[in-house]
């Protein structure tokens, strides 16, 4: 692995992250040898966690196509001030036309300010806000005065997690919404256990859950759900005064101002608009018919597909898109896994706490989500984190009953989490994205300046403007969409998608497939061949 001055940065987070730790070690200097130890071996998995999160974030190779073209909204962004489709810093991106959440390709643009349109760029936000993550649920549970045992089985249990691995290192949209409500349920949680800075952290808490938001619109049937019974859980408890309410009900409402302007144009079939330099975006279309219940007009043949897809996503902890788990490891060792889900969800019900009231709110905040949306682990991802708890809450009730149970325990998943380091880091088991068969191949065309080049039809232009980026004003002009809802390119600049009768024409190349070279004289062209795929062109 090459050095990357990205990496600089990676080096400062992790010095703070070994500085916060020493710090937790040492203030556990006054507890009994037991607990000292119990604290250690949580810090050093947590540690460990952290890196997996960080280290070499070019892995998995490849780009996904999502990912691709928000990290070419997020390079516009940062270099022009619009999008691709034109709109100055939008609410929410078109995108392919039906839109992506804009939330993480703003995180992203300082970074690929700084560091150039790369897919480490654009995956290092990602990286930080899920250690971020991480280790905030470690200070809350510590915080809220839990058992050292417990805040050891819950922080083990999602720092060797598969789905937040994988997750992390994914830098999809949709995949920066769970950790921000995490961080947010946190805080809320932290601010019931001080009194200097209760109503700043119950703020900040409530405004991360409103700004996740504009992370997924998946999130809108589920956060309504946690801010209404959460703040009645709160006032009803006396955790927060009416007024500490009022304030963070306030900030939050005036955070999802504009989101609920998007929402109000879109449904409503309202034109775009500019508020100052913000636009309130207009998609082509929106996704819902494609991944709701309702969306496909045979409700009982669509209720038991994902009633199938269900199964596959709770039960074997896999989807049909193959990206964010991994077969036998699923998203949280499902099949070990859900026996302890299910007595964590019973004893954190049965056993009131203020922290298992809250996980236990957000849980069944999902039910909506879980009723009308397509069974996928990255549609339902706002799912998987109180899965994750009381999960780590079942197993520490297991581990209660008797020390042979955290042997056994113990040894079933170090193994299943060895097993899953195995699988997720052989390229040859886990390779969700094919882009890496043609990049070297994309890059190749930038620096020679052709007249024209070919790519296959099944190539999407994400790719290409994620590793040949051109000015937003420039694709915007020429694009020429294959006019579906889900609007691919045709051809844009000077490329175009699908290969014509390949003939040596001057300044003009042809990105094509390895398997086609027999077929192809040549001795007529200049080649640049790969592995997978080769570049012919003339001068």
């Amino acid at each position: 692995m090459d050095f990357k001055p990205y990496i600089i940065i990676q080096i400062i987070f992790l010095a703070f992250v070994l500085a916060f730790i020493i710090h937790e070690i040492r203030i556990t200097g006054a507890s009994s040898s037991k607990e000292r130890k119990l604290a250690v071996y949580t810090l050093l998995i947590l540690f460990i966690g952290i890196l997996l999160r960080s280290i070499n974030l070019s892995y998995p190779h490849g780009v996904f196509v999502d990912e691709a073209m928000g990290a070419y909204d997020s390079w516009s962004l940062a270099n022009y001030g619009v999008d691709s489709n034109l709109a100055s810093y939008p609410v929410y991106l078109k995108s392919w036309g039906t839109g992506q959440s804009a939330l993480y390709a703003y995180l992203a643009l300082p970074f690929i300010k700084l560091f150039g349109l790369n897919v480490e760029a654009y995956r290092l936000p990602m990286s930080f806000i899920s250690c971020l993550a991480l280790i905030v649920l470690y200070k809350t549970l510590k915080k809220s005065q839990q058992s050292g045992s417990l805040v050891f089985c819950i922080t083990a249990f999602l720092a060797i997690n598969p789905w937040h691995i994988i997750k992390s290192r994914f830098a999809v949209d949709c995949n920066i919404c769970p950790d921000l409500v995490l961080i947010g349920i946190c805080l809320i949680i932290l601010s019931l256990y001080t009194q200097h800075r209760k109503t700043g952290l119950t703020v900040a808490g409530f405004s991360l859950l409103a700004l996740s938001a504009y992370g997924y619109g998946v999130s809108w049937m589920v956060l309504p759900f946690i801010f209404i019974w959460g703040f009645l859980y709160l006032y009803r408890k006396k955790y927060l005064s009416f007024k500490q309410e009022i304030i963070a009900a306030s900030i939050s409402f005036l955070i999802l101002l504009p989101l609920i302007l998007f929402a109000f144009t879109l449904f409503f079939k309202l034109e775009q608009f500019t508020i100052g330099p913000v636009t309130i975006t207009q998609l082509s279309d929106g996704r819902h018919n494609d991944t709701t219940l309702f969306g496909s007009g045979h409700f009982i043949q669509q209720f038991l597909l994902y009633l199938k897809y269900a199964y596959k996503v709770v039960v074997l902890g896999v989807d049909n898109l193959n990206v964010s788990s991994l077969p036998v490891s699923g998203i949280f060792y499902n099949i070990i896994s859900l026996p302890f889900l299910i007595l964590g969800i019973y004893k954190g019900y049965k056993e009131k706490s203020v922290v298992n009231d809250i996980f236990l709110i957000w849980l069944i905040s999902c039910l909506p989500m879980l009723l009308i949306v397509e069974p996928t682990i990255n549609h339902w991802n706002l799912l998987w984190f109180p899965v994750i708890y009381f999960t780590g809450y079942g197993i520490f009730k297991f581990i209660e009953i008797g020390q042979t149970n955290l042997l056994i325990i113990g040894s079933i998943y170090s193994i299943s989490f060895l097993l899953f380091l195995r699988n997720y880091f052989d390229r040859e088991v886990y390779k969700p994205f094919n882009s890496y068969t043609f990049e070297k191949e994309i890059k190749f065309t930038k620096d020679h300046h052709f007249n024209k080049i070919f790519y296959p039809k099944d190539f999407t232009h994400s790719y290409t403007l994620f590793y040949t980026p051109v000015s937003p004003y420039i694709f915007a002009r020429t694009f020429v969409s294959d006019g579906r809802m889900l609007s691919t390119g045709l051809s844009y600049d000077n490329i175009s998608f699908g290969l014509p009768d390949i003939q040596p024409i001057s300044k003009t190349a042809y990105v094509i497939s390895n398997q086609q070279l027999p077929s192809i004289d040549l001795n007529l062209f200049r080649i640049q061949k790969g592995e997978y795929y080769s570049v012919l062109w003339n001068d």
